[in-house]
């Protein structure tokens, strides 16, 4: 995550900060309901982030 930040940063100032904070929402939503992420073909549940590519 933190190589994430880093990257993102690089990229355009404030940009890693926007990804920092969806990754941690995206943290909020897994805990306040995992169920709402299906399992994915790994057997394991996936988040996808809204705004930047990759999932948790």
């Amino acid at each position: 995550m933190l190589r994430g930040i880093d990257w993102f940063e690089r990229i355009a100032v404030g940009l890693g900060s926007q990804f920092e904070t969806e990754f941690f929402n995206a943290l909020e939503r897994i805990k306040h309901d995992p169920d709402l992420f299906p399992v994915n073909h790994t057997g394991y549940r996936a988040c996808r982030l809204k705004r930047f590519t990759g999932v948790i």
